[in-house]
């Protein structure tokens, strides 16, 4: 089990509550997706959870959150194995790299905010989605080798 931290306690449901830029969220360590390799651009190997999110505007998003250094944390966005925001062969190529079983297989993509005029923009980058063999509880952000997928794809809320 892990150690609790001041920033990290436990709840009495064996909880961890974690400090991140979306506040205050609970997560089950025992649940942890352990990223050996990091993701892009942050780093950030370890363990991570997913977590619900508040807002009933983005509720279809999760939180994934670093449980050993929540200041990482991203919204990402839960699709199917069989999704049209990735070509079934590409995505059967990326799993069969990584040894990942389709059957055992999760997909999420990476959500950013841009601050444009109004408002907010949401985008998912299909290039690097995060791959998870959901048995094993191991994930790694891995990038496509086609050149097709956008990195900043507008997400129109669903």
């Amino acid at each position: 089990m892990s150690e609790t931290t001041p920033d990290a306690p436990m709840t009495s449901d064996a909880q961890m509550v974690l400090d991140t830029r979306f506040g205050r969220i609970a997560i089950d360590p025992d649940r942890a997706i352990e990223i050996p390799r990091g993701l892009v651009g942050l780093g950030g190997r370890g363990r991570f959870a997913l977590a619900e999110v508040a807002d009933e505007r983005i509720d279809h998003l999760k939180i994934l959150v670093s449980i050993d250094n929540p200041k990482v944390s991203m919204l990402v966005l839960p699709v199917p194995v069989k999704t049209d925001a990735i070509d079934a062969e590409d995505l059967d190529e990326a799993l069969a790299h990584l040894g990942i079983a389709r059957t055992n297989a999760a997909v999420l993509l990476v959500v950013a905010s841009h601050r444009v005029e109004g408002g907010v923009l949401l985008t998912i980058n299909r290039r690097a989605p995060i791959l998870v063999d959901v048995e094993a509880r191991r994930g790694w952000q891995h990038v496509l080798h086609n050149p097709k997928y956008p990195i900043r794809q507008p997400l129109i809320a669903g």
